[in-house]
């Protein structure tokens, strides 16, 4: 595993995300119930940046068609909700997190 530093701990309150650049890709940060994650800023289905949605007890809800993401597992919690198209279940990349010291790393892979 290659990690890369992504942000310190204090720029990651609880219960709030931050979208960082790294090596090209955006990847948004969350800190939930104490823990880290990362996952793509990038809403699999219509490409949103999720860090634009609202985040509400770890599930963020992408802004561009309300389809909602369980950021401790990347998982899709639903369909997405679009009048015009039938979008099936993507769920979101997720990418391993370490904490050393106040430093969060992220492993791109």
């Amino acid at each position: 595993m290659s990690y890369t530093k992504a942000a310190s701990v204090t720029d990651v309150p609880e219960e709030q995300c931050v979208a960082v650049m790294l090596d090209n890709s955006e990847i948004l940060l969350a800190k939930i119930d104490g823990s880290y994650y990362a996952v793509s800023n990038k809403c699999p289905h219509l490409g949103g940046r999720l860090s634009d949605g609202i985040l509400d007890a770890g599930v963020i809800t992408c802004p561009k068609h309300h389809a909602k993401f369980d950021l401790k597992t990347g998982a899709n919690m639903g369909e997405a909700k679009l009048a015009f198209l039938k979008i099936g279940v993507k769920d979101l990349k997720t990418y391993p997190v370490k904490v050393e010291g106040d430093d969060i790393w992220v492993d791109l892979g």
